[in-house]
């Protein structure tokens, strides 16, 4: 149970440790910490459960692997889109692709299109 005191970690960051007074360090790259996450890089495995997050596998928090189509820079507190000119075809990027010479990519595109 939560003291009244105690609140979850900012989003970017994460908190391995009980009783702590700061962040432990920022979520790793290809990976979000949207708030109150225990570890640096999420599995998207967090269900909510009354006032208390927490999944089968002990991970606390909102959180996880970016998805296809967005990007995950060190710290990131939620998956940021492609912007146009780029793409992400994979899990876990913390840089979109450039679009090829003689392709086009829209703003979170997954692929580049001729």
């Amino acid at each position: 149970l939560m003291s009244k005191s105690a609140k979850p970690c900012d989003g970017g960051k994460y908190c391995d440790k009980l009783s702590a007074t700061n962040y432990t360090g920022d979520c790793h790259a290809g990976f979000y910490c949207q708030y109150g996450m225990d570890r640096p890089r999420p599995t998207n495995q967090s269900v909510e459960n009354g006032t208390d997050l927490t999944c089968s596998y002990g991970q606390s928090g909102e959180g996880g692997v970016c998805p296809v189509g967005h990007y995950c820079p060190r710290g990131s507190a939620t998956p940021i889109s492609c912007p146009s000119g780029s793409y992400s075809p994979v899990k876990q990027l913390s840089r979109c692709l450039t679009c090829p010479a003689g392709y086009y990519c829209l703003a979170g595109s997954v692929s580049f299109k001729s």
